[in-house]
């Protein structure tokens, strides 16, 4: 009987054996197409990845250029802006300083007031603004004189108290060849 049963038990095993060994060639078999398929398909995906990742790369380097480019441009006009700006602060203050032809204090001693000394040092000032073509701009605290600015040419052009309280002066402008 023990022979029997070792007879019995290898004939089970090597039935086994040979369904073991039948599947799995024919698993393979059947498998290995899809498995050869399926290779190549991930194969084609990850080229196709691969090719796009580099056009993106390839593009994030062309933008990256373009703001260096574009970086280097906004500077430069930000530099010409900024010359630009110079210049024309420069002829503003050029003019403003042309402008001022016109001394801080202008006036005559007392005992020489009423000579036409003032009036002619004005007219001196005023012919060269003429000549030069600019304004001229003063101001006067002294509500006399107003009558000798306005026969040579100025108007009022606004008055305010001196520190809010003080005496009243008078801005006063002139055009060229008034």
């Amino acid at each position: 009987m023990d022979i029997v049963l070792a007879v019995a038990t290898l004939v089970v095993a090597a039935a086994v054996l040979y369904v073991t060994l039948t599947l799995g060639q024919r698993i393979r078999r059947t498998t290995a197409p899809l498995i050869e398929d399926l290779a190549g398909q991930l194969e084609a995906s990850s080229a196709e990845l691969r090719r796009q990742l580099q056009a993106v790369v390839a593009e994030l380097q062309q933008d990256r250029d373009q703001l260096r480019l574009d970086g280097r441009k906004i500077q430069g006009r930000l530099d010409h802006a900024d010359s630009r700006l110079t210049t024309v602060a420069n002829q503003l203050q050029s003019e403003l300083d042309r402008i001022r032809r016109l001394s801080e204090q202008l006036g005559a001693r007392q005992d020489q007031q009423g000579q036409g000394l003032g009036g002619r040092l004005l007219r001196e000032v005023l012919d060269g603004a003429d000549r030069d073509g600019v304004p001229a701009y003063l101001e006067s605290s002294n509500e006399r004189n107003l009558s000798l600015y306005e026969r040579n040419g100025f108007r009022v052009v606004g008055e305010h108290r001196a520190l809010g309280r003080g005496p009243t002066i008078w801005r006063m402008w002139r055009d060229p060849g008034t």
